[in-house]
C-alpha cells in the first residue's frame, strides 16, 4: 500500500465521489418510489381533468415541463474530479477524458451535471494574499487569535519552545503545518516558515544553491481551508502571487546572510524593527556641516587674469585719466577734428577707430542725433556758460 499523502487524498477523493453517486442514486429511487405510492393510492378520475379551468390546466403543463427538465438534469452523469487538480472535472466518457466547463465537457460535447464545488469554485474571492491585512509583519494589537486545547501535545521539535508552538497554533497553523515548512514566531517578526523542496523546486530561482536555506514570512496569522492540513497550498498560493504579481505588497527576495535567502514584504511603515540596511525605509541624511569661511585675500586665478586681458582689450572700455573726453568739443579750439593738440603745442595723430568713430558722429544724421548733417546743435543739449563746452544729453 502506498504512502505518499497526495496518493492518498485522491484515492480518498474517489472513494468519497463514488458514495456521492450512490447516496444520489438512493434518493433518486426513494422519490419514485414516493411518487408510486401516492398514484396507487389516489382514487380521484383523471377524467375530471376536462372540467377544469384552461389556465389551471396550461399552468400544470407549464409544472409538469418544469419537473422533466429538472428530471432531465438529474440524469445527466456528474463529472469526474481529476486526480491531479482538485478543482478541475472531467467528462465521465473515460475514451474523452476532456474538461468539463459549466456542465458541458469542451471535447466531446457531452452534458454533465452542474456542481455545488463549480459554484463554489466561480464564488472564490480574488484578492490577494499578498497585500491582505495578515500578512504584516510588525505586531499589531488586533489580530484574532483561536483557542486551543490545554491538553495539546507538543512535538518533540518543540519542546524547548511550547510556548512558540502553542503561539503558532492561536494565529491559524496547524501541527502538520509547523512540522512541514519547521514554522517559527517571534513577536517582531511574525510567523516564518522554512521553504521545503516543493516550493524550492517551484520557485526558487538560478542564484540559489541547493544547500541555501530559504525563509517565507507569512505575517503575524495564517487561515488555511479545510482540506490544506499541512499548509502546502497556502504557501504556494502565496508563492504564486508573489511571483504573478511582485508589485503587490512590495515583496522582495533577497539574501540576507551567505546562504539565508528571505522573502518579505518591503517598503512597509511598520517595519520599523527590520535592520534598516536590509528594508531601506529610510534615507538618513548627513546633518549640513558648516562650511569654513576665508577672508577675501586672494590672488587673481588663471582664469581671472584671463578675464582681466579681455577687459583690457575690450574697445568699449576707456581710460580716461590724462586724456580729452571726445565727448566734450571746445568751439573755439582751432585744432581740427581729426587731431588734439598736446600741451606742448605737438598734434598727434589719431588712430583710425578714433578717427572714424569721431567721424561717424558728426556726420551722423539719424533720428536721435545731437548733431545734424550741417554740424549744427539740434537743441538736445546743455550750454555750459563760461567754458564754452557742449554737452550732448
Amino acid at each position: 500500500m502506498s504512502t505518499d499523502p497526495h496518493e492518498l487524498k485522491a484515492q480518498l477523493r474517489v472513494v468519497n465521489l463514488k458514495l456521492k453517486r450512490r447516496d444520489d442514486e438512493n434518493r433518486k429511487l426513494k422519490e419514485a418510489l414516493r411518487v408510486l405510492l401516492a398514484q396507487n393510492d389516489s382514487g380521484e378520475d383523471h377524467s375530471d381533468n376536462d372540467a377544469l379551468d384552461p389556465q389551471e390546466t396550461a399552468d400544470e403543463n407549464d409544472d409538469d415541463e418544469m419537473n422533466t427538465s429538472e428530471e432531465d438534469y438529474e440524469d445527466l452523469p456528474e463529472p469526474i474530479q481529476s486526480l491531479e487538480f482538485s478543482d478541475v472535472y472531467v467528462c465521465v466518457d473515460i475514451a474523452c477524458g476532456g474538461e468539463v466547463v459549466e456542465g458541458v465537457c469542451h471535447w466531446c460535447g457531452k452534458k454533465h451535471q452542474l456542481l455545488e464545488d463549480e459554484f463554489a469554485t466561480r464564488a472564490i474571492s480574488t484578492e490577494s494574499q499578498t497585500d491582505h491585512p495578515d500578512r504584516r509583519i510588525a505586531p499589531r494589537g488586533d489580530t484574532p487569535l483561536g483557542e486551543i486545547d490545554p491538553q495539546t501535545t507538543v512535538p518533540r521539535e518543540y519542546e524547548s519552545r511550547q510556548k512558540e508552538y502553542l503561539e503558532l497554533l492561536r494565529r491559524g497553523a496547524t501541527a502538520d503545518m509547523c512540522k512541514t515548512f519547521n514554522l517559527s514566531f517571534t513577536s517582531e517578526r511574525g510567523i516564518c516558515a522554512v521553504a521545503n523542496e516543493g516550493i524550492i523546486e517551484a520557485f526558487a530561482g538560478p542564484a540559489m544553491q541547493e544547500e541555501d536555506t530559504w525563509q517565507i514570512y507569512l505575517g503575524r496569522r495564517v487561515t488555511l481551508e479545510q482540506d490544506d492540513f499541512d499548509g502546502q497550498n497556502f504557501v504556494t498560493d502565496l508563492m504564486d502571487d508573489i511571483s504573478t504579481l511582485p508589485t503587490a505588497g512590495n515583496w522582495v527576495t533577497e539574501e540576507e546572510y551567505p546562504g539565508t535567502w528571505v522573502t518579505y514584504p518591503k517598503y512597509r511603515g511598520e517595519l520599523e524593527t527590520w535592520p534598516a540596511d536590509k528594508m531601506d525605509l529610510t534615507d538618513d541624511m548627513p546633518e549640513d556641516e558648516e562650511l569654513p569661511v576665508y577672508d577675501n585675500d586672494y590672488d587673481l586665478s588663471d582664469d581671472d587674469s584671463e578675464q582681466a586681458d579681455l577687459d583690457m582689450d575690450d574697445p568699449a572700455l576707456f581710460i580716461t585719466s590724462g586724456t580729452v573726453d571726445r565727448w566734450y568739443i571746445d568751439q573755439d579750439d582751432p585744432t581740427p577734428v581729426d587731431g588734439i593738440e598736446t600741451e606742448e603745442g605737438e598734434n598727434s595723430e589719431m588712430t583710425e577707430e578714433e578717427s572714424s568713430a569721431c567721424s561717424s558722429i558728426s556726420d551722423s544724421d539719424e533720428a536721435g542725433s545731437d548733431f545734424g548733417s550741417g554740424e549744427h546743435l539740434n537743441g538736445d543739449e546743455v550750454v555750459h556758460s563760461g567754458s564754452g563746452l557742449a554737452k550732448a544729453i
